[in-house]
């Protein structure tokens, strides 16, 4: 069926010979628009157009492949209908062709063109930012290089560079460069910007300087502001007025109110600064009336203090300092701005030489080399005036037409490009111009909104030539997510926060017909939510996880619930992959999002995942490569040791770290101790060995070469693999691989420079996001940045984080910039080391909040208006009905937007809707609700969000009642089962689904892994072989563990914890006579007088290392006051503990030595096949070496009777140790002592 257009839209369609722009809202049909009116220009009226002659810019290369597709197919119906059109017939050859394509892109096209007439090798090519980020910083350190080199007569740099590097800031004056060369790229003639606005703090005179930008800005938002809080005086006034009201506060507020008025009419800096002075805010009345409401009372004194807070930061910010003072302040700053600006252009030169040399172009050189080709600056007038080339006019009488999808997003250099090929010089009117300002959300880009307001502003209804037509009936959303858009944007958006006012013209309209008749009467199921979560006593979950968790619920709700229309027109229950959930940035945010909805068992993706470079699987090859290029960097080094490439314990590496002085190298520490004996030193010969043929091999392999042998050699992807998440870690270590790819084609070679390569990446954010694994259409939640959602749409649009705080950060760099207002930075005294705000600054920052705050508020705009059908909007407060309190004041509002401070002031998108429900029946009903009454507003706006908050024990008794709910269905479920209330075919699937009997059952009962003390235990009991059942009864803790986790200790009242106290278990007897003996430094103990004679060890020696064990923190008290002193000097006076010494004196005796032994399982039981292995592990106490043969010692504090009920309680164990110890060291174990503490013995087994 042939679409439908509206009068709008087929005004916009047919339109010709003039210049349109078209302000298209949200989901009002602009794509569809925009190729209708393409494919009529090429196949319409008495001269149609060659698809070829069109330009078609769109902002993206993804948009443009489909506006490629539906106008191809569109030709492709047409031609059915006419198969013998043979222009038809052409455009379906030339579309190929066809400069339907980005901006960049088009001018890519341009250069390869008329690479000529600017100087280019035609054999250049386009760096990646990778690439480009090297080569600026090699370009950077040479130009600064140089600078530094003539300091000595340069006083001016040197005051720069104490300006600018200062402590932890070292790097703050070559970002303060890059940043400033950024900014100027997006001026069409950026070294003529620096040159220009490097003079912006020289003046003349003092008139000059009042007469400035920057100062008639301060004035415009003093003008803004004054009569804003005069207007909010007023109110009070009216309060104060009603019958119950305070009134004697009125004199009072009429006395502040006419001075602010009078400020406000002020004409001069000088004048408005006085009358600032003369604003007073005296002491309010202290009358006492019974008849007054204690709340109208309060409520005017709330919004007095607010006003008289605006006015104070005002003055702080702007008129603290007199003309004079700010005059001699501009001669102070103006010779660091002008060196400033030259070092930046120097660099910008330099840079761009490099590049010539390299032959290389970036995507900022693709517009400005094709300005260069198409455009010279105009000399007749000021501004953005420019003159075509002879190239350009070519082009120009080429393209018959100019379209320009998504205008708003354009900046000053492709408005400059687009201008000359329009021929608007030469009173040819063929541009057509599609966007939404109130949807420009890419200032970060440095896109300029204001050039598409300029035209909205000035392209009126009725102008000849240039037309505006308005598209707002939205043929995506239901009713009620329209209704709840325009009940917050009629109160956010105004021209002067917003460039546009969201008045009816601007307002959406509804015009989704198709969704007419599919809810029922009365039905509040699509209506918009916004739902206040307050934050959670609980420390250990986070605010991200909360907020999770709350949406969470509400999904699964209205996965039980909801329905949504389907594509054939009738309604279908609500789907996984219909909900998206919108965040205003990542930044580790939609992790723990995906990790909450995950353990609600919610399938859910994240399409816009960042992190790439922080990702585990990535760190631990990132930190190798780094060791490989430069083996004296700690950090990577020690990565590289814990990771699986080391395998070194925390344990091993501390030992290491601590066995050499503090100042040397972690590596040279790894090479010195792998000059001792010992089985850590065998570890680190054998690391060293590795790392050292991987860098020899580094020297002559690719960085692919080398990433894949490291890969291959270690069986690295089979390792991730095996990690939970194998599949995204594996595609994430193999994207590894691409990038090393893709350094291979850039100028730069080695590892080194590799490794500056990934570093320019991650600092720069040039993070492409973890490798993609999810199929697109796969039925799951997505969680998407907004800037992300843009262009599309979900039936179901939950927008989350809204209680997160705006990001302010720009207004507070070093160096501040305004295509307008130019540069700003704050005064430096380097003598005295004090920094003071310059009032340029001071505006250029109110500026630059105030477009930030713009920006935020159309990034609002695109997220809630994503949705279809439902809109759920949340987030995170402290207090929820101190928030909506604190919003009082805006109910004696009487205008529709909110006061100008409230939208340019809050803090979050949480304060701007509290604020917009509190004119509402909702919201009101809220506060009700909490026992909070207000007084009828002065303009009641019609509602359409449902409000609600949500405390931790809603969630509490959401999550109980969900949990319910699972039982009762599974109940349901079973007993249908039983009744035979499910299908037959089903409950045959079912019984071969859960009915399987696994072959192997036996081996269910056998272990995986075990402890030497389990199979002692078994052994005393006589119960290895006899039943494979009592087998499988044991506790089977996994093994050992190598180094315990402290477990904290169950709470006791203090009378039985005192009697606790006096209890010493015998396991934490034995474990304190172990750990005793574990610190033992037997080799710088006494002499021995001869072998098997006793040492020299004491009571005094043994107190004194006692007390310095527990000053050192390695024995707890606890420990010191269950060891047994007399039984400790029994033992280090027998022969045992001499033999030890001698072995500990050449560097072999070992204590506490972890092992794992694999036997057959059958060793076990004979029910086990022999096939089957058994972890066993535990750890020696002592082994030493006498005469190239091993002595095993284990200590022992067991109860016992005689030795020979020791030696056989234990056999079992010290054959397992034997074995182990055989395995470890190769060599013979020719005796087995058993030391009981108790017996004061040796016992040889």
């Amino acid at each position: 069926m042939k679409r439908q257009f509206t009068e709008d839209q087929q005004q916009a369609i047919e339109l010709r010979d003039n210049n349109i722009l078209v302000s298209a809202a949200a989901g009002s049909g602009k794509t569809a628009v925009l190729v209708e009116r393409i494919i009529r220009r090429i196949s319409e009226g008495e001269d149609p157009a060659d698809i070829d002659r069109l330009l078609i810019v769109t902002f993206t290369k993804a948009a443009a492949s489909e506006m490629r597709e539906r106008i191809n197919a569109a030709i492709s119906e047409k031609l059915v209908l006419q198969p013998e059109n043979e222009h038809l017939q052409r455009q379906s050859t030339l579309i190929h062709n066809a400069q339907i394509t980005t901006i960049h892109s088009f001018c890519l096209f341009v250069i390869r063109n008329h690479f000529q007439e600017i100087g280019l090798d035609p054999a250049f090519r386009v760096a990646d930012e990778g690439e480009m980020g090297l080569l600026q910083q090699d370009v950077l350190e040479d130009v600064l290089e140089e600078a530094f080199a003539k300091s000595e007569e340069d006083a001016v740099f040197r005051q720069l560079v104490e300006a600018y590097s200062t402590g932890k800031k070292e790097k703050l004056l070559e970002e303060s460069i890059l940043s400033l060369h950024r900014f100027a790229m997006s001026y069409p003639w950026p070294s003529e910007w620096l040159k220009e606005h490097g003079a912006d703090y020289e003046f003349s005179s003092v008139d000059e300087l009042v007469h400035s930008p920057f100062m008639r800005y301060i004035m415009e938002y003093a003008g803004n502001m004054l009569p804003e809080m005069a207007d909010t005086l007023r109110q009070c006034i009216r309060i104060c007025e009603q019958p119950d009201g305070p009134y004697m506060y009125a004199e009072n507020l009429e006395k502040s109110c006419e001075a602010l008025a009078a400020a406000g009419a002020a004409e001069s800096f000088s004048l408005l600064r006085e009358a600032l002075g003369r604003v007073g805010f005296d002491r309010l009345s202290s009358k006492k009336d019974e008849t007054v409401d204690p709340e109208k009372r309060e409520t005017v004194k709330q919004i007095r203090n607010g006003v008289k807070k605006q006015l104070e930061q005002m003055r702080e910010q702007f008129f603290l300092l007199g003309e004079e003072a700010l005059f001699e302040q501009c001669g102070q700053v103006s010779p660091v701005v002008r060196k400033l600006a030259e070092v930046t252009i120097r660099f910008g030169e330099r840079f761009a030489e490099k590049k010539r040399e390299k032959n290389l172009i970036d995507f900022s050189d693709m517009e400005h080399l094709a300005l260069e080709i198409l455009c010279r600056r105009g000399e007749k007038e000021e501004g953005m005036a420019v003159e075509p080339t002879a190239a350009a006019l070519e082009l120009r009488e080429y393209f018959r037409e100019i379209m320009i999808d998504e205008y708003q997003d354009s900046n000053l250099v492709q408005e400059c490009i687009l201008r000359c090929l329009s021929g608007e010089d030469a009173g040819r009117h063929n541009r057509f111009m599609v966007g939404d300002v109130k949807q420009s959300i890419y200032k970060f880009r440095l896109a300029r909104p204001e050039i598409f307001m300029e035209k909205f502003h000035n392209y009126d209804d009725g102008t000849e030539k240039c037309r505006r037509i308005d598209l707002h009936r939205n043929f995506r959303s239901r009713k009620e997510v329209i209704e709840a858009v325009n009940l917050l944007f009629c109160q956010l958006l105004a021209r002067s926060l917003g460039g546009i006012d969201y008045d009816e013209k601007a307002q959406l309209r509804y015009g989704a017909a198709y969704y007419d008749g599919t809810a029922k009467d009365g039905e509040t199921k699509n209506k918009a939510e916004l739902l206040f979560i307050e934050r959670s006593e609980d420390p250990v979950k986070s605010v991200i996880e909360q907020e999770a968790e709350v949406i969470a619920l509400r999904i699964k709700k209205m996965m039980r619930e909801m329905e949504v229309l389907g594509e054939d027109g009738k309604m279908r229950p609500l789907r996984y992959g219909d909900i998206v959930i919108l965040l205003r940035s990542s930044s580790g945010i939609d992790e723990v999002f995906q990790e909450v909805l995950g353990r609600q068992e919610i399938p859910c993706f994240i399409s816009s995942r960042t992190g790439y470079f922080e990702t585990s699987e990535v760190q631990n090859i990132l930190q190798l490569l780094r060791v490989l290029d430069n083996p004296l960097q700690d950090i990577p080094l020690f990565g590289v040791m814990k990771s699986c490439f080391g395998s070194f314990t925390d344990v091993e590496a501390a030992e290491i770290a601590a066995a050499f002085p503090e100042r040397m190298r972690l590596y040279k520490k790894i090479k010195k101790y792998g000059e001792l004996t010992d089985a850590l030193a065998e570890k680190c010969r054998g690391f060293l060995e590795w790392y050292g043929r991987l860098r020899r091999q580094a020297v002559w392999l690719s960085i692919r070469e080398l990433l894949s042998k490291i890969m291959e050699e270690t069986h690295y992807l089979e390792y991730v693999t095996a990690l939970p998440g194998g599949k995204q870690r594996r595609a994430n270590a193999q994207m590894l691989l691409q990038k090393a790819a893709a350094f291979e084609k850039t100028s730069f070679k080695g590892l080194y420079h590799f490794v500056r390569y990934i570093d320019q990446m991650e600092k720069y954010s040039m993070d492409s996001g973890e490798a993609g694994t999810q199929d697109e259409l796969a039925d799951v939640v997505r969680i998407m940045t907004i800037h992300k959602s843009k262009g599309l749409e979900f039936p179901v649009c939950i927008a989350a984080g809204m209680g997160r705080k705006m990001n302010r950060r720009d207004a507070s760099a070093a160096v501040l910039m305004d295509v307008d207002l130019g540069m700003a930075v704050d005064l430096v005294d380097p003598v005295v080391r004090v920094k003071r705000r310059t009032l340029r600054k001071a505006a250029l920052s109110r500026k630059i909040l105030l477009d930030s705050q713009a920006e935020e508020l159309r990034v609002l705009y695109v997220a809630l208006t994503r949705a279809k059908e439902k809109l759920i909007i949340t987030g995170v407060t402290d207090d929820a009905v101190k928030l909506l309190q604190g919003k009082a004041g805006i109910c004696r509002r009487e205008e529709v937007s909110l006061p100008y401070s409230v939208r340019s002031g809050a803090g979050s998108f949480l304060e701007l809707l509290a604020a917009c429900i509190m004119r509402t029946e909702e919201g009101r009903e809220l506060l009700a609700e909490c026992g909070v009454e207000m007084g009828d507003p002065a303009l009641l706006l019609p509602g359409g969000i449902a409000c609600k908050i949500v405390r931790n024990r809603d969630l509490q008794e959401e999550s109980m009642a969900e949990d319910r709910r699972n039982i009762n269905d599974a109940k349901t479920f079973k007993l249908n089962l039983e009744t035979c209330a499910v299908e037959t075919e089903m409950k045959e699937y079912l019984q071969k689904r859960f009915g399987y009997l696994y072959p192997h059952e036996n081996l269910q009962k056998l272990y995986a892994k075990t402890t030497v003390s389990e199979l002692k235990m078994a052994a005393i009991h006589n119960r290895i072989g006899v039943s494979a059942e009592e087998m499988a009864g044991e506790s089977d803790d996994g093994g050992k563990k190598l180094f315990e986790e402290e477990v904290p200790a169950p709470y006791l009242p203090l009378f039985l914890k005192e009697q606790e106290e006096e209890k010493i278990s015998g396991a934490m007897r034995g474990s304190a006579m172990h750990r005793t003996m574990e610190l033992m430094d037997f080799a710088g103990l006494s002499e021995a007088v001869s072998g098997g004679e006793t040492l020299c060890y004491d009571m005094e020696t043994l107190e004194r290392d006692l007390e310095n064990w527990c000053g050192e923190g390695l024995l707890s008290e606890e420990y010191r006051k269950a060891i047994n002193k007399k039984k400790i000097l029994y033992f280090m006076n027998s022969s045992v503990a001499g033999r030890m010494q001698l072995a500990a004196r050449t560097g072999k005796l070992w204590r506490e030595q972890p092992f794992m032994l694999g036997i057959s399982a059958d060793r076990l039981s004979e029910e086990f096949p022999d096939t089957e292995m058994v972890l066993v592990q535990g750890i020696i106490d002592v082994f030493f070496e006498e005469d190239d043969e091993i002595v095993l010692l284990d200590y022992k504090t067991d109860v016992i009777e005689s030795p020979e009920e020791l030696a056989e309680r234990y056999r079992v164990q010290l054959d397992y140790y034997e074995e182990a110890l055989a395995r470890l060291t190769g060599k013979k174990v020719k005796e087995r002592i058993l030391y009981s503490f108790y017996l004061g013995a040796e016992v040889r087994v």
